[in-house]
């Protein structure tokens, strides 16, 4: 005995869980394009590639990650309604099951490959494998009583208050978010305290994790193996924005005006009212205006609560409008991030895109 207590070391639990899911047809090829867009627009860099982020759940699977230079933000659900197939399945009889959600990362690039050869009669089916080894931990967490706000519902960590007007507890509070349009202003007090909390930490087993891609195309069945990457997940929140005005267009028609804008100018202003929408781009020796009126081919419906501007670079907004779908909806605000919604034929399910502002 030399006196000297062990260190014990925290266990390490194998988790795992099997995640199999298919599209075939129109449905498939919506999807290899949805992936293509995400490839293109949003993880290729210059010298590398950022790894595609997929977190399933119980009925659905999430694609949500901002480029690398986190100026736009991908926001891709994927309904189990909009799947031919989709089950969640134990690794093995021996291995206990990893609480969803999960989230893999696969090299977006490879899973074009594996669907290169797809046509409307094509068939393929995802298995991901993910092995993970857990550990248990204590983590210290902020508590706040009250944890929402009793007029506006939203989680009291928006003080308006200074420090210095927070009184001797620092516990006085006035709350900043907005309700109908207007700063919420509720005032009371909130206590805030820490505590300490059993968490666990998830680390991806690489050597036993794989994504498969089984394919039927016109005359072969091809099988793809895939490796799966062990990243950390970066929770992504949804910009607070509240939009003044909401307008469909058609998707190929919009897209081509702001191509042809993008030839002069770098940015481009969209002025947005309930009678139309406005395109402006403005160069060095030119400046060009597209104007849409309520109704006409390009622009479908516009519902616009007041008059709103912002602007984007002409470039980046193109790449927020993939063309997987015939209609875009456009979510605008003055002098804040745009959402665009792709409409295609994954009816329950949602790919949107957020894109920051532009000063001009």
């Amino acid at each position: 005995m030399n006196g000297h207590h062990e260190v014990k070391k925290p266990r390490v639990y194998r988790r795992g869980v099997c995640i199999r899911f298919g599209f075939s047809g129109e449905q498939l090829l919506v999807f290899r394009s949805l992936l293509k867009a995400l490839h293109q627009n949003f993880l290729k860099e210059s010298y590398s590639e950022k790894y595609l982020p997929v977190t399933f759940m119980a009925d659905s699977f999430a694609m949500k990650f901002f480029d690398p230079a986190r100026y736009k933000m991908a926001d891709v659900f994927i309904s189990k309604s909009d799947m031919e197939s989709y089950e969640i399945l134990p690794v093995s009889a021996r291995m206990k099951s990893a609480d969803l959600p999960v989230t893999a990362h696969v090299q977006a690039g490879e899973l074009l490959y594996a669907l290169a050869e797809c046509d409307k009669y094509s068939r393929a089916e995802f298995t991901f494998k993910a092995v993970f080894n857990s550990q248990s931990y204590v983590r210290e967490v902020e508590v706040r009583k009250p944890a929402v706000c009793p007029r506006c519902g939203k989680p009291t960590t928006y003080n308006l208050l200074l420090p210095n007007q927070r009184g001797p507890k620092g516990n006085r509070y006035k709350c900043g978010w907005l309700l109908d349009g207007k700063p919420c202003n509720w005032r009371g007090k909130v206590r805030t305290w820490k505590r300490k909390e059993k968490a666990w930490s998830k680390t991806l087993d690489t050597a036993e994790s794989e994504a498969v891609v089984n394919v039927d195309v016109e005359n072969s069945k091809d099988k793809f193996t895939l490796k799966l990457f062990s990243e950390d997940y970066e929770e992504i929140l949804i910009p607070k924005v509240e939009f003044k005005a909401v307008a469909k267009v058609d998707l190929d028609k919009f897209v081509a005006k702001l191509e042809r804008l993008k030839q002069k100018a770098d940015t481009v202003t969209i002025e947005a009212g309930d009678d139309g929408l406005t395109l402006t781009g403005k160069g060095e020796t030119v400046k060009a205006e597209v104007k849409m009126d309520r109704g006409s081919d390009m622009l479908i419906s516009i519902d616009a609560y007041r008059n709103v501007n912002a602007s984007f670079r002409t470039a980046e907004l193109i790449k927020v409008l993939p063309k997987i779908g015939e209609t875009a909806t456009l979510h605008l605000a003055t002098d804040m991030p745009i959402k665009t919604e792709i409409n295609t034929q994954l009816y329950a399910s949602q790919i949107s895109f957020y894109l920051a502002p532009t000063l001009v």
